[in-house]
């Protein structure tokens, strides 16, 4: 898309979010899938197994983390930027 687009001065660029403090990841089922062999498992079972996949400290990223991509992407700054996957994964190695 980026280089049939270029020519129209149309930029194509995308942001991977890993993990995000949303209701995506913190929801009993979700839960569930990581701590299968409890049967009410909490934040505090799943956040070290969330933690493990990153590369930095946070378990995940915050709203605003995605949201700082996208506004840059879509910002003069980034005008030089085309044909790119940008992960906001805290260096996650599944991202």
């Amino acid at each position: 898309m980026a280089r049939e687009l270029s020519r129209h001065e149309i930029r194509v660029n995308c942001v991977l979010p890993g993990n995000v403090n949303t209701d995506l990841i913190h929801n009993d089922a979700m839960y569930r899938q990581f701590r299968p062999e409890l049967e009410n498992p909490t934040l505090e079972d799943v956040e070290p197994l969330f933690r493990r996949t990153m590369l930095l400290k946070h378990a995940w990223a915050e709203v605003d983390d995605i949201a700082n991509a996208v506004a840059f992407l879509a910002s003069d700054e980034a005008r030089g930027v085309n044909g790119q996957a940008i992960p906001i994964c805290g260096g996650a190695l599944n991202c």
